[in-house]
């Protein structure tokens, strides 16, 4: 997914609390690829809470950190709250 459609879709969403960049492992047992999540907190009135987008299926580790930096540092130009918080585990 590239930078237009994810910032058109956290548009779509409104009521943005905060916005975390994380990627994890796609398989528990195979740590060879990961997938980049875009994770927004909505304020707490709107009625989901949480809601993550996939930016990325299966891509490298150094892959995944380099786009999970990459939109932080870009996302970060747009919105408040935005952190990278890098290798989740599961």
């Amino acid at each position: 997914m590239n930078f237009n459609n994810i910032k058109s879709k956290l548009d779509n969403l409104g009521a943005i609390h905060s916005i975390t960049i994380s990627y994890l492992e796609t398989r528990e047992d195979d740590d060879s690829a990961f997938d980049v999540y875009v994770n927004v907190k909505h304020n707490t009135n709107a009625k989901n809470d949480f809601e993550s987008i996939i930016v990325k299926e299966e891509a490298s580790l150094e892959e995944a950190e380099s786009i999970a930096q990459r939109l932080t540092n870009s996302l970060g130009r747009y919105y408040k709250n935005v952190q990278y918080v890098g290798h989740e585990l599961q």
